[in-house]
């Protein structure tokens, strides 16, 4: 599964152009960056889907740019089931029992990503698009 973000025209009731796809797992980084987490008690899946208008956006996109650390990269391993349950949003996602293998990420990825972004947020501005992503 995927999360997709793209320039969405209220007009249309349509997402249109390009978009900017991460897995789940990165999406849940980004959105968490972007200071999309979930209520206390609240579902993951809360914050999985939503629209901004596009200047709004950007400013959380440009937040995230100049708080986020360097991101350094990280190696993958798997999690056992046990840590998997331990953790609230991956046992929701994977479920009971369950390991759960957490891909490396590479140095950089967080801004390149959130650049990205960035690019998508400049273009629905221009083209007066709100942000949608699901």
């Amino acid at each position: 599964m995927s999360v997709q973000f793209a320039q969405f025209d209220r007009s249309a009731n349509a997402p249109v152009g390009e978009y900017v796809d991460f897995n789940n797992g990165r999406a849940m980084d980004i959105l968490a960056a972007l200071g999309f987490v979930p209520e206390p008690g609240g579902d993951i899946w809360d914050v999985m889907s939503g629209e901004l208008p596009a200047p709004e956006f950007l400013g959380r996109v440009l937040l995230a740019l100049g708080l986020a650390p360097v991101d350094e990269g990280c190696e993958g391993r798997v999690l056992t089931a046990a840590e998997v349950a331990a953790d609230p949003v991956l046992a929701h996602l994977a479920g009971p029992g369950t390991t759960v293998e957490v891909g490396a990420r590479r140095a950089g990825y967080m801004q390149e990503r959130l650049g990205e972004l960035r690019e998508l947020a400049e273009l629905a501005i221009a083209a007066g698009n709100d942000i949608a992503w699901a």
